[in-house]
């Protein structure tokens, strides 16, 4: 793999415990630039679930100033 600037030098390791439980993490050696992809739903997603469901009051006041709107 490489990246847009040309840098190809990744540690890329998967990790496989299960079908539901499968890890690749991929580095350069810098623990700010490690990236993970896992099938588990990050424990942050949770807050804006209802968001897809329409419900927008996690963003409530969050994004917009009276003097904005």
């Amino acid at each position: 793999m490489e990246k847009a600037d040309g840098y190809s030098n990744f540690i890329i390791t998967p990790q496989y415990v299960s079908a539901s439980d499968m890890t690749i993490k991929m580095s350069n050696g810098v623990i700010s630039h490690e990236m993970t992809f896992t099938k588990q739903k990050p424990a942050g997603n949770a807050t804006y679930d209802v968001v897809l469901k329409g419900d927008l009051t996690p963003f409530e006041g969050t994004f917009s100033t009276d003097s904005f709107n």
